[in-house]
């Protein structure tokens, strides 16, 4: 489905069965939706990390497309992540770039990584740290109303980090 971002219109969409790719059929649903505006320089395309193919951005470059699409966090990518100079974009966000051509692409594509910081009282930890205190809790698995839920003994050092990481944990939208 293809929608415009300010009032939500449909543009286009297609019904296909569950077990194909979410990227089958979007070049031909992409330029019905291009055939059908009549200005495409304009055109911004938002996608998640099931439309991130080399051929479709080739497709979308050459019908001057601006596009944004979530990439999948291969070993590659996470590999230059580590090593950047990130800018600060907000209190909350920092922001780096690099030019990389994933295997089988045609061209260096840019990539732009957004980076949260993490609370200040956990500036300073190092990962085995975190993993520690988030991972390694004292509790036990007790069945309230035949539903599972982890009980911390009374006064346990970091259950509100856990609970605090648990709620934004379920918060967040699945991507798909």
């Amino acid at each position: 489905m293809i929608t415009e971002a300010h009032l939500g219109d449909c543009l286009g969409g297609v019904l296909r069965p569950g077990n194909v790719h979410s990227a089958q059929g979007i070049q031909d649903l992409v330029k019905t939706v291009f055939d059908f505006l009549p200005n495409r320089q304009r055109l911004r395309l938002i996608a998640d990390a099931g439309f991130y193919d080399g051929d479709f951005i080739v497709f979308l470059k050459e019908n001057h497309c601006v596009f944004t699409i979530v990439a999948h966090l291969t070993p590659p990518l996470k590999a230059r992540i580590g090593g950047l100079r990130y800018k600060h974009v907000t209190s909350e966000y920092s922001c780096s770039e690099f030019n990389y051509q994933p295997y089988n692409w045609q061209a260096k594509e840019r990539f732009v990584v957004l980076r949260r910081k993490l609370p200040d009282d956990w500036q300073s930890f190092t990962l085995p740290t975190i993993r520690h205190r988030l991972l390694m809790m004292p509790g036990e698995f007790v069945r309230s109303l035949n539903i599972p839920t982890l009980r911390f003994p009374k006064n346990s050092l970091y259950q509100d980090t856990f609970h605090h990481a648990q709620m934004k944990i379920k918060k967040l939208t699945p991507l798909y």
